[in-house]
């Protein structure tokens, strides 16, 4: 009888890790039982674009698989309805061992998200996918830059952090 108990609970255990091993690489692992993190952004920096042209280097490592939205929050977000715009172009480029694995220009602000009585508000500028795009597990460098300033931009709608956050998959 001790036997069996202790089987079982052997295999409980191994089922356990195995399914704390797979869920990072399992989408529908992810949706049944998501982690806390699982929609946290993996980088939020504040960058300036309504200077002079800039770049930012930035470290993150992606630990789930899916697709992640590249955005802008801004503090003060237009009322509900009205359009986000700029005339600023950023850019990621991401890079593993030196090498581009990842580049993308964003010029079109017109993904806006949130409004006045949202805490967060912005703008999603772009997506790429996780592992087919960028490498999953490992860290990579990812360079922000700025490439044409918008000089009205943060006087309008104030401060702006860059993000990159996992997307839901509904």
């Amino acid at each position: 009888m001790t036997k069996r108990i202790s089987f079982i609970v052997i295999i409980m255990i191994v089922a356990v890790i195995v399914f704390y091993w797979l869920r990072p690489h399992s989408k529908f692992l992810l949706a049944v039982m998501p982690p806390s993190d699982l929609y946290s952004p993996i980088v939020k920096q504040q960058i300036t674009i309504d200077g002079k042209s800039s770049s930012q280097n930035l470290q993150l490592t992606h630990n789930y698989v899916g697709t992640y939205l590249i955005g802008v929050y801004i503090k003060r977000p237009p009322p509900f309805g009205t359009p986000i715009e700029s005339s600023a172009v950023l850019s990621l480029t991401v890079m593993e061992n030196d090498q581009s694995v990842f580049e993308e220009k964003f010029a079109r602000w017109t993904s806006r998200f949130g409004g006045p009585d949202k805490q967060e508000s912005g703008v999603i500028l772009g997506y790429y996918k996780v592992p087919d795009n960028i490498p999953f597990g490992r860290p990579v460098s990812a360079i922000v830059s700025i490439d044409n300033p918008d000089p009205t931009f943060e006087k309008k709608y104030g401060e702006v952090d860059f993000f990159i956050r996992r997307k839901s998959d509904q």
